[in-house]
């Protein structure tokens, strides 16, 4: 990735910025102290002395190495072989952020390394990078006066994270939970503001509105790019104010709350086609967050899928709700983890059961060919002769380097290295 820069001269250069190091989050094992577990380069295998050791009985004792910062893999002549997507990797394959590897009945998610995350957040559930950004901008911002704005696709835990913000930022009010799609523009008013009796046919009682029940607590207003224009306006007054006058009452009322809003419309187009205030946008939009699809952060899918009581997942079954697309995000993994504690009688959901129910997608991500540096280096698993000259001619005679290149320590870099000709 490039970025321009300029020197005190004015002078504008471009800089290559650093690739994003690239870790196998382990997500599915029968060894359940590898769970969560990140692997960085070195070897994955059964051999309690491997980089990292896995109790897999299906894994072979030196199974595969990871190397290049997570974005090449090598089997190492494995008895049940290495998988990408579904995929048998053949000699040296290529990662990216998003793909499923399997060695032996353990699979792990390829996915940025995280620098930062905060154990607290218990709303936000997954261990992807995506989820740890998420964790981390609550625990920093939730005591902050600021109002949030969330924006992502529906299903992707909006409402969650809105309950994180409120929680963690120690108000003792309640969380009061408006959806303005679902609300008529008639009773808009009455259902933000209140009203008072006889204010309007129906209104035979005084009745506080959202915004006045979450005095000393947070109002979450999800859908609310759906919220009509006339209402736009009185809730930018109110904001600006800090003050409700319930429907029919010439009488304000000064509250305090913290303002979470959610929605999947694009904000900036709809301001600009005139859908949406603009200024009432720059008003709520102070700490914008954003959500992702859940197919772009696939490290969490089984952890929300046990999260809503999904049962017991067979490997197979597990790698197939980690290739789907999940165009309903984790409102999806919801239903089906509710639909397959019916049906799996046994408790115990096979791939069979997966296909019989129509839940196993038989698109999956693209395959990739083997990286260009990885199939100049590594002829083989075996660090052959032409290999390790090819790693120290890239390195320039730098061993150390060399042996980074390959993936493995410099001792064994070492140990492999031709001995000198005892003739010569």
């Amino acid at each position: 990735m490039m970025k321009s820069t300029s020197d005190s001269t004015g002078e504008v250069g471009a800089v290559l910025e650093p690739k994003p190091r690239l870790r196998l989050i382990v997500v599915h094992s029968p060894d359940v102290a590898a769970l969560s577990r990140a692997w960085g380069d070195g070897v994955v295998g059964r051999d309690p002395l491997s980089d990292h050791a896995v109790g897999d009985d299906k894994m072979s004792r030196q199974h595969a190495r990871i190397s290049f910062d997570g974005t090449a893999l090598m089997d190492l002549g494995s008895r049940n072989g290495t998988w990408v997507n579904a995929r048998r990797v053949d000699g040296a394959g290529a990662l990216d952020i998003g793909d499923v590897v399997r060695v032996g009945d353990t699979l792990a998610v390829v996915d940025v390394e995280i620098d930062k995350d905060s154990s607290k957040v218990t709303e936000i559930t997954g261990s992807s990078r995506a989820s740890a950004r998420l964790r981390d901008i609550v625990a920093r911002y939730a005591g902050a006066d600021l109002s949030v704005c969330i924006m992502g696709p529906t299903g992707t835990g909006k409402e969650q994270l809105a309950k994180a913000f409120h929680r963690m930022s120690g108000r003792m009010g309640r969380f009061v939970a408006v959806n303005c799609g679902g609300i008529t523009s008639s009773l808009a008013q009455s259902e933000l503001f209140g009203h008072k009796r006889g204010a309007f046919t129906g209104a035979v009682a005084d009745r506080s509105g959202s915004i006045a029940t979450a005095d000393g607590g947070t109002l979450f207003l999800d859908e609310l790019g759906d919220l009509p224009r006339p209402e736009q306006a009185l809730l930018l007054r109110v904001l600006q104010d800090r003050e409700v006058v319930p429907v029919g009452s010439t009488t304000a009322k000064k509250i305090d709350f913290r303002l979470v809003c959610a929605t999947n419309v694009n904000l900036p187009s709809a301001v600009q086609e005139g859908r949406f205030r603009d200024d009432l946008y720059h008003r709520i939009n102070a700490l914008p967050v954003e959500t992702t699809p859940l197919r772009e952060r696939r490290a969490d899918i089984l952890a929300l899928y046990y999260h809503f009581g999904g049962p017991t997942l067979t490997t197979e079954a597990a790698q197939a709700l980690l290739l789907r697309t999940w165009p309903a995000n984790a409102r999806g993994v919801q239903t089906d983890a509710r639909r397959l504690k019916i049906e799996a009688s046994d408790g115990v959901v096979s791939l069979a059961l997966l296909k019989e129910l129509g839940m196993e997608e038989r698109s999956r991500p693209e395959s990739r060919g083997p990286p260009e540096r990885a199939t100049e280096l590594i002829e083989r698993p075996e660090l052959t002769p032409a290999a390790l000259q090819a790693a120290l001619e890239q390195s320039e005679g730098n061993r150390t380097e060399a042996a980074r290149r390959l993936g493995v320590s410099r001792a064994t870099f070492y140990r492999h290295l031709p001995k000198p000709d005892a003739g010569g």
